[in-house]
């Protein structure tokens, strides 16, 4: 008589684990996905996200976003005040950026001198672990102080062309019109009695 043989794997708490962690990054794949909408060519810069890069399309061409904001200057030149806000919006991203990679580094650095065995080591990358704590903040804080300037040079784009366009249809004489001027209306005759 032939009798199953009891499974000899049986499933772990890692194995679930894994399984759990998988499926979870599955599902925030999924729900970061954007939709591939490209704005309608116009003057005016539009900003189009696609997964996490930003895109300034102004004319029909885009010009390259990305997290570091390359292509603003660019996009909205023409605008004196505009290119202004979009030089401090790269600035603020760039130097927030620099200190995101040092602020990490003095992270990881100080991790592997609080494990020495050395009391002093161990108090010097205590020290560098609250530095660098201190400089990723400030280096995610400057990130996060970019935004507000990139939409302000975009809306600051934008509003000028819209002066420049009252201005322009204010110095043009009105368009002559096809249809006939009317005649003036009658003048009624004295009454006679």
């Amino acid at each position: 008589m032939f009798m199953a043989a009891e499974p000899t794997h049986k499933p772990s708490f890692r194995n679930v684990q894994r399984l759990v962690t998988g499926s979870c990054a599955l599902v925030l794949a999924t729900a970061c996905s954007t939709v591939a909408y490209v704005p309608v060519e116009s003057p005016r810069v539009a900003v189009q996200n696609s997964g996490f890069t930003t895109t300034f399309m102004k004319n029909g061409v885009s010009y390259g976003g990305g997290f570091l904001q390359e292509g603003l200057v660019e996009a909205v030149h023409g605008s004196p005040r505009a290119e202004e806000e979009a030089t401090r919006a790269r600035t603020l991203s760039v130097a927030g950026f620099v200190l995101d990679i040092a602020g990490v580094s003095a992270l990881g650095t100080g991790v592997g001198l609080a494990v020495q065995r050395d009391p002093a080591l161990r108090s010097a990358g205590a020290w560098v672990v609250l530095g660098g704590a201190v400089t990723l903040l400030a280096g995610t804080l400057l990130q996060a102080s970019s935004t507000p300037h990139l939409y302000g040079a975009i809306n600051l784009y934008n509003d000028s062309l819209e002066e420049a366009s009252k201005q322009s249809s204010a110095e043009e004489p009105p368009l002559a019109s096809n249809r006939p001027t009317p005649s003036p209306p009658p003048t009624p005759s004295p009454a006679r009695f």
